[in-house]
């Protein structure tokens, strides 16, 4: 039994350094589970999730809109109609 394994265990690592040699010489990435694992962990340690906090700044109670109002809607509105000249008077 112990023979059988390590004959299986040689034939599986003579194999892995055969066919890591086929793939340097052919420019060829090697996907060996070990190889793809490497890979992964290696591009892993060299990306970095961005958090969506880090493109927003914290606001100041001074700089936030005044919350809504009928008052504030009315007054809004007239000084719309100023600016834009569509006040007509009539006479």
């Amino acid at each position: 039994m112990f023979i059988q394994f390590f004959i299986q265990f040689l034939f599986i690592v003579v194999a892995q350094k055969t066919y890591r040699k086929w793939c340097k010489e052919n420019d060829f990435e090697s996907m060996l589970p070990e190889d793809a694992k490497a890979r992964r962990a290696e591009v892993a340690s060299t990306i970095k999730q961005t958090v969506v906090d880090e493109h927003f700044s914290i606001q100041k109670p001074e700089d936030k809109p005044k919350s809504y109002s009928d008052v504030l809607f009315e007054e809004a509105a007239i000084q719309w109609l100023i600016e834009t000249d569509q006040v007509r008077l009539l006479r």
